[in-house]
């Protein structure tokens, strides 16, 4: 199965964005850019929080994907919190890490599989915590990505419901190959 990908955060929203220590820098980086965003620049932080601007509905995904140029051993931790009156956490470690190459440098992709168990609310989720950071390295961060659960999402395969029919969608009262009553094809 192909992964099907969406974008649920885009670096460039600096206003998100709020680093501890509060003299951490958080600068955008324009030079850095993967998946159609650019990228941030982030230096002396320890933890990075990133408040969501509408909560997002992770209950069909299957994997969250980081994009990270990450020069320290330490691995990342990712927080989630969800919408709850009193907000519970769940903490992604783990990841499986994948190398990318691009034109501007070496990305780190890393993969986060999502549980979803417990009495975390997976269906709005508020914020996405960066942690375990070295303040004395600096770290370029990419968008983030949400990996869908094809056996729990919608996946549209065509008019007569197989890949091979796909893009074949039928007009109302009629077949994929014919006309409806009254046009004709071009």
């Amino acid at each position: 199965d192909v992964p099907l990908c969406t974008l649920l955060l885009r670096p460039e929203h600096t206003d998100l964005f709020t680093a501890t220590p509060t003299t951490a820098t958080l600068t955008p980086n324009d030079d850095q850019r993967l998946w159609g965003t650019t990228s941030l620049q982030v230096t002396a932080a320890t933890q990075i929080d990133v408040t969501l601007p509408a909560p997002a509905d992770l209950s069909r995904a299957r994997a969250l994907l980081i994009a990270v140029q990450n020069p320290a051993a330490a691995p990342l931790v990712v927080r989630l919190t969800d919408s709850a009156v009193v907000p519970a956490h769940i903490d992604l470690t783990g990841a499986t890490t994948t190398t990318l190459t691009t034109p501007t440098g070496t990305w780190q992709i890393l993969r986060f599989a999502l549980p979803q168990a417990g009495a975390f609310n997976w269906s709005a989720v508020t914020t996405l915590t960066y942690r375990t950071l070295s303040a004395s390295a600096t770290y370029t961060f990419g968008a983030a990505l949400v990996e869908a659960n094809l056996a729990k999402d919608l996946v549209v395969m065509g008019g007569d419901g197989s890949a091979a029919g796909a893009g074949r969608f039928p007009p109302r009262g009629g077949s994929p190959r014919a006309p409806r009553p009254g046009t004709t094809r071009p």
